[in-house]
C-alpha cells in the first residue's frame, strides 16, 4: 500500500466518556523496545450511545462505555456512526483488494478491449479504477 495511506489492519472500538461513547478507527501498534501494543488513534465517528436516564438517576457510579455498557443506549443515529466507522476502518483493504484485480484494457481503445473482454468487463473495470481513483485522490 502506498505510503502515503494508513496501512491496515484497522479495527473499530468503542471510546467513551461518562455520558456518551462513539466508534474510534484505530491501527494496533507495538513499541520496538518492549513489545507492547497499544492503538493508535486514526480517528473516530459521531457519538454512537448516550447515557439512559435511569442510568443518571441510578446511584451507581458513573462509568465509561467499556465499564458499564448497560448505562448506555443507541443513539438515534448511532448504527449510521457505527457503519460508517466499521466502513473506514475497512477502507485500507478495500482499496487493495481493488488494486489486485485489474485487467488490461487500453483505455485508448476501448472497442478492441470490449472486443477482448466482454462490454460488462470493461465497464467494471472502468468503475474499479474510478474507485481506486476517487479514494486515493489521483486522477483517472
Amino acid at each position: 500500500m502506498d505510503a502515503k495511506y494508513t496501512p491496515g489492519p484497522l479495527k473499530v472500538v468503542m471510546q467513551s466518556t461518562c455520558s456518551a461513547a462513539w466508534p474510534t478507527v484505530v491501527q494496533t501498534c507495538n513499541d520496538p523496545e518492549t513489545g507492547e501494543a497499544w492503538d493508535r488513534e486514526i480517528g473516530k465517528a459521531d457519538t454512537s450511545h448516550i447515557e439512559t436516564a435511569e442510568a443518571r438517576e441510578s446511584k451507581e457510579i458513573s462509568a465509561t462505555y467499556d465499564e458499564a455498557p448497560h448505562r448506555f443506549k443507541l443513539d438515534e443515529s448511532g448504527e449510521e456512526a457505527i457503519a460508517n466507522a466499521t466502513l473506514w476502518a475497512a477502507a485500507p483493504d478495500l482499496l487493495e483488494a481493488l488494486r489486485k484485480y485489474e485487467l488490461p484494457i487500453d483505455i485508448n481503445n476501448i472497442a478492441l478491449s470490449c472486443i477482448e473482454f466482454g462490454s460488462e468487463a470493461v465497464e467494471r473495470e472502468l468503475q474499479r479504477r474510478a474507485a481506486i481513483a476517487k479514494a486515493t485522490g489521483e486522477p483517472q
